[in-house]
């Protein structure tokens, strides 16, 4: 069963399935379909006092409205992933295996690599995900259209015009250390590194976890052996960041902190925070995945606004 998070207003797509039902059995029912991201119910249309019309969507985008409330799936733990070239197929055991027979993908959808990330989170069956090749320069929040995998189709397949990211662990780093998630590409965008120097790999994971505003690393491997890198007498110019944001390319390789144990839940407000100059921590273009993101990285941060 799903964790679920409320917020007023209806989810702004078509409905893949609408049914009267009561609140317990709408999270059920959505819970056991991993396309459902969520529903809304109608606040008007209400049978016996506890049986809702309900829309559920495979989207979670909610629009402010006082005649709807929409319970949105939760993501209550982050998972560590490992990138690998290649796509996510299903595991066959013979030449010529009837397609009715073969294991059909578990969800897909257009996504960025967060959005991904928080969908694979959130649903117990999804064993990792599967993207075509970006083009060099491709920002991390630019959407594409990812495979979902369970167990059973998530057999990886080299390709070297698809990339795949494979559930691992949840995040529950020990004490005083961080877990980090390999990407292909860079960090920073056109901001200013917080440091860089020659250091291991090793030196340079102890370096950014001491650092509560270090988003990660970026090693250039254009030139050197990426197997080679948790090398101890390897030292690549190594490059620090606080900014997360992160652009996919050939011939970089980026170390993205994810030591999220638990993420935080969050309730949308139609309105904006006030605040004084002590209590502003940044400023930022980000998508709402990143800045749950960001937030949840940071006990100081309390919530965040946009504008829409």
């Amino acid at each position: 069963m799903h964790t679920f998070s409320t917020e007023p207003g209806f989810i702004m797509s078509d409905a893949m399935h609408t049914e009267f039902m009561m609140v317990e059995d709408a999270a059920t029912w959505c819970s056991r379909t991993p396309a459902c991201r969520g529903f809304t119910l109608s606040l008007k249309h209400l049978q016996d006092n506890r049986v809702h019309y309900v829309l559920f969507h495979n989207t979670s985008a909610v629009t402010l409205s006082g005649e709807w409330i929409s319970h949105l799936k939760e993501a209550t733990t982050a998972f560590a992933y490992s990138f690998q070239p290649g796509y996510l197929g299903a595991y066959t055991t013979s030449a010529g295996t009837d397609d009715a027979a073969v294991p059909q993908p578990l969800h897909g959808q257009e996504a960025s690599l967060f959005d991904a990330r928080r969908f694979c989170d959130a649903e117990p069956r999804c064993a990792g995900f599967s993207f075509p090749r970006r083009e060099p320069g491709s920002p991390s929040s630019s959407t594409q259209w990812a495979v979902f995998a369970s167990a059973e189709t998530s057999m990886l397949v080299v390709d070297s015009g698809h990339v795949s990211y494979l559930k691992r662990r949840p995040i529950r780093p020990p004490h005083g250390s961080r877990l980090y998630t390999l990407a292909p590409g860079f960090l920073g965008g056109s901001g200013r590194p917080m440091h860089f120097r020659q250091m291991s790999n090793a030196a340079a994971r102890r370096w950014c976890s001491r650092r509560l505003d270090c988003s990660g690393f970026t090693v250039q491997t254009d030139e050197i052996d990426e197997d080679a890198l948790d090398n101890p007498d390897q030292r690549p110019m190594t490059t620090f960041w606080s900014s997360f944001t992160f652009t996919f390319a050939s011939g970089w390789t980026s170390y993205i902190r994810s030591d999220v144990a638990v993420l935080g839940g969050y309730m949308q407000q139609p309105a904006y925070l006030s605040f004084d100059g002590s209590s502003f921590l940044e400023e930022a273009v980000m998508s709402v995945d990143e800045a749950r993101w960001w937030c949840d990285r940071r006990p100081e941060c309390k919530a965040f606004s946009m504008m829409v």
